[in-house]
């Protein structure tokens, strides 16, 4: 049950994802600031990824920090949106540099070279 309530899950919340991203492309008003850093977070994706991944080892895994065991189920959920609001935000900020992702710009040349 709980493997099939976690596919479902997954599923409604990408469907609410489509949904919300629809309506505010319907309203023709654009997106707002918070959906704009967002998608700024969405263009930088592999970068990020592998930064909260190693922030993540750091802190929870027992040859890091090994908080584990020192916090729970809301303490945990609370570092990980903290994670990512910080991400949205340096994500944003990079944006209005007009920087890319360093990992997408190793990808970007990589690709370049072939």
């Amino acid at each position: 049950m709980h493997t099939l309530g976690g596919y479902a899950g997954g599923l409604g919340l990408t469907a609410v994802v489509a949904l919300v991203a629809i309506r505010i492309e319907r309203s023709g008003r654009g997106a707002g600031p918070l959906a704009a850093a967002t998608a700024a977070l969405g263009q930088r994706s592999l970068t990020f990824y592998v930064l909260q991944s190693v922030v993540f080892v750091v802190l929870f895994y027992p040859f890091a920090l090994g908080l584990h065991d020192a916090i729970g189920f809301a303490a945990s959920f609370a570092v990980a949106a903290a994670i990512w609001a910080v991400s949205v935000l340096l994500a944003e900020w990079m944006r209005r540099a007009g920087h890319r992702g360093p990992l997408e710009a190793l990808v970007r040349r990589m690709i370049d070279r072939t």
